[in-house]
């Protein structure tokens, strides 16, 4: 079976228009993904659990997620999607009938 290269923790470093700082003012800007299909997604209010999926199973360069969680206190949902080139994600995070943001995330070392 191929290495699942985005399985592990990534420093969202660009969200948007967002300074590094401004993503990291209530909790570390991050987007994890876990090997059952599982993971977290932060930067700013949001907080929010993620299901990934991918269809892809050659490399599994590239993932599909959906996403529930809060946003300031009130509850939100949407879907992404990222490719990764081993160093880094590049995505889109979209909340549902809302924004869409692109993302730039590195890899976080153990």
């Amino acid at each position: 079976m191929s290495k699942i290269l985005f399985i592990g923790k990534w420093k969202l470093i660009e969200v948007g228009d967002w300074t590094e700082d401004e993503l990291e003012e209530f909790d570390p800007a991050i987007i994890e993904f876990k090997k059952n299909r599982s993971g977290h997604l932060s930067f700013l209010a949001l907080n929010a659990e993620i299901d990934w999926d991918t269809d892809e199973p050659e490399d599994y360069g590239r993932i599909d997620f959906i996403w529930i969680g809060f946003d300031d206190g009130t509850e939100v949902f949407g879907r992404g999607w990222a490719v990764c080139d081993g160093e880094e994600l590049n995505g889109e995070i979209i909340f549902f009938k809302g924004d869409r943001y692109r993302i730039l995330a590195q890899e976080m070392k153990p």
